[in-house]
């Protein structure tokens, strides 16, 4: 079953017990496996792939589903990476520990990248909306930070892709270019 459109649907509460941890996540169920598997849409926009064996435990609350807030997002990005400042655009959210110059940079490059995008497509005539989701984008300052945070997605291809988006994560994961950052005395 795949759930109707954001705000409709109630609040899905799923207990995952992995290696005898158990944790409890709050999101929206987007697809149930006939096996009891699901795919559970988290209010930071996380995607979590649940087989049936990791689910202990499942409820619904009465209240609608919302997308965490650009503040409430960036908060949750400073707590899970400490030392990293945030930047925000009108559609993104970028966490960084490099230059604020070079965060800004990056943000008005990915604004309008997004706004070319968009025109692309309403030129073509494809109905498009906002995103449900506050866009993120981590910045790293340099390659070595950014291999360390990426490894357990994209492996050894660390050394050699510069940046990527996570379907998962739902964010672009990059580093500084620079190299500016490299030649600062910390």
């Amino acid at each position: 079953v795949i759930c109707c459109a954001s705000g409709v649907l109630a609040v899905d509460f799923v207990t995952i017990d992995k290696n005898g941890t158990k944790t409890e996540l709050e999101g929206r169920i987007e697809v149930e496996a006939q096996d009891g598997g699901v795919l559970l849409l988290t209010r930071d926009g996380v995607l979590w792939p649940l087989p049936k064996e990791e689910v202990a435990a499942r409820r619904k609350d009465d209240k609608p589903f919302k997308p965490l807030t650009k503040e409430d997002l960036a908060k949750k990005l400073t707590v899970d990476l400490p030392g990293f400042k945030i930047y925000q655009t009108k559609h993104y959210v970028f966490c960084y520990n490099t230059s604020p110059g070079y965060a800004k940079w990056v943000g008005g490059l990915y604004e309008r990248l997004f706004d070319a995008f968009y025109t692309y497509w309403k030129f073509r005539k494809l109905e498009l909306h906002e995103p449900e989701f506050p866009l993120i984008a981590l910045v790293f300052e340099n390659q070595e930070s950014y291999a360390l945070y990426s490894r357990k997605e994209l492996g050894e291809a660390t050394k050699s892709i510069i940046g990527y988006y996570s379907l998962q994560s739902n964010q672009v994961n990059m580093y500084d270019l620079t190299g500016v950052e490299e030649l600062r005395v910390k």
